[in-house]
């Protein structure tokens, strides 16, 4: 199908669909064409996308690598020896 096929039948699609999904597709193409429209990075664990924006997705990573230089990091054998510890804990209640 050719681009302007596909084109053709997006027009045949809009008349189909109820006037919600109008107003979604609208509100897409207005982000898409004035250039507001980000790509989603990650999502949390509830579905919510993880950052707001590239820039801020940009700045709590600067702010984790500051961070990891300052010291605040485990090493390996703490976290194993954290997990150990947990373990037992949890093992015992």
């Amino acid at each position: 199908m050719t681009i302007t096929e596909k084109k053709a039948q997006i027009h045949d699609y809009l008349e189909q669909v109820d006037d919600t999904f109008v107003e979604a597709i609208h509100t897409l193409f207005n982000a898409h064409l004035s250039g507001k429209a980000e790509d989603v990075i990650g999502y949390k664990a509830d579905g919510t996308p993880a950052f707001s924006s590239v820039e801020e997705m940009k700045a709590e990573l600067d702010r984790r690598v500051e961070s990891v230089k300052n010291g605040n990091y485990l090493t390996f054998d703490e976290l194993k020896k954290r997990s150990d510890a947990w373990l037992k804990k949890k093992s015992t209640e």
